[in-house]
């Protein structure tokens, strides 16, 4: 149930959520750190902690762990920030856990945008120094949002945990200035790294994962001819930019690349879709080469891959 304080409560499971947007990097810290801790029925095991790009973020995790104490943390920063509180920006929002069917390891991995899967391999082997390796335990990962492909880092948790793995989480923001993301570990601040943070469930405590994104197709379709990773050269063998910028028409294109959020690709996913909806997978840009007439996304579009452009209204998502 959720009640008044923003308290998620189920069987022995207690969540505590704090949110802040004093302008005091250090007091948003620790005011979003006591109203989720002082919410929760015993001492918490891990924080998730994610915080807008404006504050100081050493002083930000400092007044978070002058509550905490060493209590693990993973998170970041982001484009935006989501609580029970509503949809906020410039704000810190802090989810402390205590669970007593949950135990909780982080770990992490360094120099993301050298070798994406290399990083990710680093942080799941630095989890399994701590706890020994159990295929029902599930997996969070909060990547530096601008340190390359996705599909590079997924690959490398892949080699080391199996493909069935259960793993969610998503890439870290930087208030869509597409430059560089933070990332918060167990009481310090990062660039550059994969955080993670493996939850091992007891026997009998299930979870799952579900995904929907509110986007949808504008009803066109194209070829990938031209790509390098995850920057894509052609569409059509045409110069990916410039299509991109036909699509959104003159006024939109020239609010590139934060546009990009608003009208990310879609991979058709022809195995997934039926006669009723065609499903896809998002490939948001990063940012845009103008000369090379480039764009760099989240996650690699392979060649010879059909993609359609998407969008979705406020209310959608």
């Amino acid at each position: 149930m959720i009640d008044y304080r923003g308290e998620h409560t189920m069987t022995s499971n207690t969540i505590g959520v704090g949110f802040s947007s004093l302008p005091d990097s250090f007091s948003a810290g620790k005011g979003a750190a006591e109203q989720a801790i002082g919410k929760l029925n015993g001492k918490p095991k891990v924080l998730i902690v994610f915080g807008a790009m404006r504050f100081n973020h050493r002083e930000l995790i400092a007044g978070i762990s002058s509550v905490a104490g060493n209590i693990p943390m993973v998170g970041g920063t982001t484009a935006g920030e989501i609580s029970t509180a509503g949809f906020s920006t410039g704000s810190v929002v802090v989810m402390a856990i205590s669970n007593e069917n949950l135990e909780f390891v982080t770990g992490i991995g360094h120099n993301m945008s050298r070798d994406e899967a290399a990083c990710s391999v680093e942080m799941a082997n630095d989890i399994l120094k701590k706890v020994a390796f159990d295929p029902n335990a599930s997996l969070l990962v909060f990547p530096n949002g601008m340190g390359g492909d996705g599909l590079k880092v997924l690959e490398g948790l892949q080699l080391i945990l199996g493909k069935d793995f259960e793993i969610t989480g998503g890439y870290l923001g930087d208030d869509e200035r597409f430059e560089s993301t933070f990332q918060y570990y167990n009481g310090m601040v990062y660039k550059d790294t994969i955080v993670g943070l493996m939850v091992i469930k007891k026997k009998g405590f299930r979870t799952g994962i579900g995904v929907r994104s509110g986007f949808t197709s504008i009803g066109n379709s194209f070829i990938c001819t031209s790509s390098e990773g995850n920057v894509v050269k052609e569409f059509e063998h045409t110069n990916a930019l410039e299509m991109y910028k036909d699509f959104l028409g003159e006024e939109r294109a020239l609010r590139l690349p934060g546009v990009c959020l608003e009208y990310p690709f879609g991979i058709i996913d022809r195995n997934a879709s039926d006669d009723t909806e065609s499903l896809f997978q998002l490939r948001c840009g990063l940012s845009v080469d103008h000369e090379n007439g480039t764009i760099s996304l989240a996650a690699s579009i392979p060649e010879g891959t059909e993609v359609t452009l998407t969008t979705a209204s406020r209310g959608d998502m």
